[in-house]
């Protein structure tokens, strides 16, 4: 098996310049984007199980949009918080 963590990756590195922060900035945007992401997929995969979609609509049998409503939408928006790119 083979992974890139080492003993560098458990040892304290405080920020020290404002790239840093800002790396840290993006990388916390990308883990969101995964959860994010991941409960839209989870969400379609378990469509028949889900007793309130909040992402998708079936539109006939087997077939599927991707539209969430409005109270979706806000809730993202304040996820991801400031600088959040709205895709509609």
């Amino acid at each position: 098996m083979f992974t890139h963590l080492n003993i560098d990756h458990f040892e304290w590195e405080p920020l020290l310049s404002q790239d840093d922060v800002l790396v840290t900035q993006t990388c916390i945007l990308f883990i969101k984007t995964n959860l994010v992401l991941t409960s839209v997929a989870t969400e379609l995969i378990f469509y028949d199980y889900v007793a309130t979609p909040r992402f998708w609509k079936e539109i006939e049998p087997d077939a599927y949009m991707y539209a969430p409503d409005e109270d979706t939408w806000e809730w993202m928006k304040a996820f991801f918080g400031e600088g959040y790119c709205e895709l509609r």
